[in-house]
């Protein structure tokens, strides 16, 4: 009898229920109290994350195509409703589909201390996502964005949710913990903020939201991005640049990016405090058959050993590391590939080309492919050490890059991913990089989510 009466109680919730509305660019009303069963969205589903370890080129000494893992191990698991022990018993919740983004905040430890280290979505300390800026239902974990959703969450009819607002903190270069509320205690609007994200948990989660609320390591976002204040809009060249290492008055006109420790968009968490060796500026434009790209940097040590017989090894030394995407960041297919650790799609499909760029002790030039097809080399390149400035160059020809199966072809408004690291590595110093926010996709974890968005005008 209890049964029964228990049924009819939840048919007549079900009928009688109204989903909350609003949203708009100064305020996100993102719940609903339907049924998540119905309203869970066929969203990226999660790949099986035990099929390989996450690899930036850092970790790997090969510079041919053996570097790629096998992913056809990897579970096709669209539609994967989550099972996980941290789920209270007691709660009852309908399928949810979980993207393949995520949230961690495990302690980084050895080379790149303060930058996150290899984490997965099923890891202790991660918190899986099944919601991106839409709305939730009950067993979601959602995130919201400043960007996306505006400068403040509406928070009515999220009593069953804790909330997490993570806030960029330029002077450890990691993302904190800047307020949190337990669930129950949702009243009014939360703020989100311009640098950094939301998170919003259902109670079902009992253990992660305890782990979240006391953590005092840096939260970390992966497969989704929270600044886009590294996007820029690039000019087509009027003339070719000449690639000779010297960056020539009116050849890329001003520099796209200038990478210092004041700019609060890029990262030098790997140095100690206060104690910046490295600066540099970062120029791009292109023609019908280049990207052009240079890269001045100001540093008072240099050392590179690696030779020309074994390239791939400059990635110990002092050089740039440069990845290049025919898919900006926004597309489907960098949402479903982002990740490299355990889905090399993007660079079987010659999408994504990471290459390197370094010159000799001697003053020979090195280049390298870390991740794409490495018989397609850009040679057309050259690196130049004098005094405590090096300037790399190089022009990258479109017909190595693929999209939707075909030699990529430029064109005014086309939007691409491209990004750069600092390598300061010497034989008589700590390893060092200085990369983009969030390792701008390289250092790290190769998280292609990372990779400022450069449309071609």
């Amino acid at each position: 009898m209890k049964k029964i009466i228990a049924i009819l109680l939840v048919c007549f919730f079900a009928v009688s229920c109204v989903a909350c509305g609003g949203g708009g660019d100064e305020s996100s009303s993102a719940f609903s109290n339907a049924d998540a069963s119905s309203k869970a969205e066929s969203s990226a589903a999660t790949s099986d994350d035990s099929s390989s370890e996450a690899v930036s080129s850092e970790d790997s000494s090969e510079t041919s195509s053996d570097v790629v893992s096998d992913d056809s191990s990897a579970e096709d698991s669209s539609d994967v409703s989550d099972e996980s022990s941290d789920v209270d018993g007691d709660v009852e919740i309908g399928e949810i589909n979980w993207t393949t983004r995520y949230v961690s905040w495990k302690v980084a430890t050895g080379n790149g201390a303060r930058t996150p280290d290899v984490v997965k979505a099923d890891d202790a300390t991660s918190l899986k996502i099944s919601k991106f800026n839409d709305e939730l239902v009950a067993g979601d974990v959602g995130v919201f964005t400043y960007d996306k959703s505006g400068k403040t969450l509406d928070t009515e009819g999220m009593e069953d949710f804790a909330i997490v607002v993570a806030k960029y903190d330029h002077e450890t270069f990691s993302y904190v913990r800047d307020e949190f509320v337990a669930v129950g205690e949702a009243d009014g609007n939360v703020s989100i903020p311009k640098d950094g994200f939301v998170v919003v948990i259902h109670k079902a989660y009992t253990d992660k939201i305890n782990a979240i609320s006391t953590t005092t390591n840096p939260l970390f976002p992966h497969g989704f991005y929270s600044n886009s204040g590294l996007d820029a809009d690039i000019d087509a060249a009027k003339t070719a640049p000449t690639i000779d290492g010297e960056v020539k008055s009116g050849e890329y006109g001003k520099a796209v990016w200038d990478i210092n420790p004041d700019n609060q968009l890029v990262s030098y968490a790997q140095f100690e405090k206060g104690n910046y060796t490295a600066t540099a500026q970062v120029y791009i434009t292109y023609d019908a058959d280049n990207l052009y790209l240079a890269v001045v940097v100001d540093t008072p040590t240099h050392d590179n050993t690696a030779t020309a017989a074994d390239p791939g090894q400059m990635w110990k030394y002092t050089c740039i590391q440069v990845n290049l995407s025919s898919y900006s960041r926004d597309t489907d297919y960098l949402a479903e590939n982002w990740d490299w650790g355990i889905n090399q799609t993007s660079t079987k499909d010659n999408a994504m080309r990471q290459y390197g760029f370094g010159v000799t002790n001697d003053g020979e030039t090195l280049t390298c492919v870390w991740q794409g097809d490495t018989t397609k080399l850009c040679e057309n390149c050259k690196v130049v050490r004098e005094g405590q400035t090096t300037t790399y160059e190089a022009a990258i020809a479109w017909s190595d890059l693929n999209k939707d199966g075909e030699v990529f072809a430029p064109k005014k408004g086309a939007k691409i991913g491209l990004s750069v690291s600092l390598n300061l590595g010497s034989l008589t110093s700590e390893f060092k990089n200085v990369t983009l926010r969030d390792g701008g996709g390289i250092i790290g974890i190769n998280d292609w989510s990372k990779i400022p968005t450069i449309t071609l005008d």
